[in-house]
């Protein structure tokens, strides 16, 4: 019997789908196996992805060669499964525990940089919460944030004591800061949440919403990434002692300024955008629905 090139599509769609939806396929950017070990697992969401699984298979044989259908469904498919992965790496950053000393930052950066919301400093126990979003933000790899610490203890203190490129004092210290947590991390923790809680309702959307929200979830994870990629450019920068940038701040402080100011000032808060995007469509269904 000869078979419909789209029914051969789906039948390998399908099997690639539901392997992918009982995995987590998120990789953290410098995440070895034994890693992965604590990673998140809940009997009663295994269940509600077993009935969710089903659904899906009887939708799937339903639309049999209408695109049309079929197409939506990929869409939803694979926010859904990017979200549970997500969420899945989250849970599992919430679960770790900060090391004594705070990667090196508590009684050096974090110890004169204060939190406006609280006006309390950031190595405070008020402001646990708000180091777990930066140390999330990089996956929780110790050697990084060690090594992050030692480049961000140095950026504060010359800006302490010096004036830099820009008169506000802290303003290198605070933009990168603010890149890692306002923007990286609490925004791909809220947009995350916020679609996770929608996502039994992904099927009511339309394809073209399906779209713009797969969209806006592949630019908040490409500009994480560029984050990530950023920061361990730098460390390979410093380890290497780029222009003298090891041994002496003030080129440190030029050399980050010149290289990646647009992007810690432009390129990360768009993440933002991206996010609001989402919130947009899901705040149009639920007004008009």
């Amino acid at each position: 019997m000869k078979f419909n090139i789209l029914n051969k599509i789906l039948i390998i769609f399908t099997l690639i789908t539901f392997t992918l939806i009982g995995c987590d396929q998120t990789p953290s950017f410098t995440t070895k196996p034994e890693d992965t070990q604590n990673d998140f697992l809940n009997p009663e969401i295994d269940t509600q992805d077993d009935i969710y699984n089903s659904t899906i298979m009887q939708r799937l044989l339903s639309a049999k060669n209408n695109f049309q259908l079929i197409e939506p469904l990929i869409n939803e498919i694979e926010i859904r499964t990017k979200v549970q992965n997500n969420m899945h790496l989250i849970v599992k950053h919430k679960n770790n525990t900060e090391e004594d000393g705070q990667y090196g930052m508590e009684w050096k950066a974090f110890k004169f940089l204060k939190n406006a919301h609280n006006n309390k400093n950031l190595n405070s126990i008020e402001n646990k919460p708000l180091r777990r979003l930066l140390y999330s933000s990089l996956d929780w790899q110790k050697d990084i944030l060690i090594k992050f610490g030692t480049i961000f203890n140095k950026i504060e203190q010359y800006e302490g004591t010096h004036q830099t490129n820009n008169n506000a004092k802290h303003h290198l210290t605070k933009m990168i800061f603010a890149a890692g947590t306002e923007h990286v991390q609490a925004t791909f923790e809220n947009i995350t949440d916020t679609i996770y809680n929608e996502k039994d309702n992904l099927h009511k959307f339309t394809n073209q919403e399906l779209k713009k929200i797969k969209a806006a979830l592949d630019q908040i994870d490409n500009i994480r990434h560029k984050w990530q990629e950023m920061i361990i450019e730098l460390i390979a920068q410093h380890d290497a002692n780029y222009n003298d940038i090891q041994n002496n701040d003030q080129k440190l402080i030029n050399h980050i300024f010149s290289k990646y100011h647009t992007t810690l000032e432009k390129e990360i808060p768009m993440i933002q955008v991206s996010a609001q995007d989402i919130k947009n469509i899901l705040k149009q269904y639920i007004t008009n629905n």
